[in-house]
């Protein structure tokens, strides 16, 4: 059992280089319904999250975006969420990775027209070569903020996991890959996001090949 990449020893130095874009599926597809991906501070068993796979070629995780629905105006008032990184050696997240403990993070909104664009910045995070699970769950409270929903990216593949650690849905409170609430796309669909960074100096030319992986997959 793996529990979370201490996220994190937050880099021990400062990057300087600039951000590359590491993976990239933040291509939104509007056709497909969203789903829930928040951190409720007044409704804590109905918190839940999400986390999509990557495939590290040895990084420095600088920025993390995710996309959400823009149906609620007080949404420009959310400025932390939850930062997980899991080591991925299975179809799901083990139970011991628990997306609760995950880091707070500041973070900022671009309102894209239809999407918010919600992003973490000035990370550093050092992401050795490998396969992982990375999610950036939004802090909320639905009482004064209402609810908006992760989107998904037109790509196929069962590559996004969900949780619900307090049970509030009534789906259980472990890792799963589908839930019946109305969706088309968890367990079909990827989800939307974006992580930009800084390649290690030895990975710069796999960094091309991800990018063909990436490419591919989508």
């Amino acid at each position: 059992m793996k529990a979370a990449l201490g996220l994190i020893a937050v880099a021990a130095f400062t990057a300087t280089a600039t951000a590359d874009v590491l993976w990239d599926q933040s291509n939104v597809n509007t056709g497909i319904n969203a789903f829930v991906d928040q951190e409720f501070d007044d409704f804590a068993s109905f918190s839940s999250y999400m986390v999509m796979d990557v495939v590290s070629t040895g990084w420095t995780v600088q920025s993390v975006s995710v996309y959400f629905t823009n149906n609620m105006g007080n949404w420009a008032g959310v400025t932390q969420a939850r930062l997980n990184l899991f080591a991925k050696t299975g179809t799901l997240p083990v139970a011991g990775d628990d997306p609760t403990a995950g880091a707070t993070v500041g973070v900022s909104l671009t309102n894209l027209g239809s999407s918010w664009e919600i992003t973490a910045s000035g990370l550093n995070v050092n992401v050795p070569i490998g396969d992982y699970w990375i999610g950036l769950t939004p802090l909320t409270n639905f009482g004064a903020q209402g609810q908006e929903f992760h989107q998904a990216a037109p790509i196929i593949g069962v590559d996004t996991a969900w949780r619900n650690p307090g049970g509030g849905f009534g789906l259980g409170t472990q890792w799963q890959t589908t839930a019946p609430l109305g969706t088309d796309w968890i367990g079909v669909y990827d989800a939307a996001f974006k992580v930009e960074g800084i390649p290690a100096p030895g990975a710069l030319a796999l960094l091309g090949l991800a990018g063909l992986i990436g490419r591919r997959r989508r």
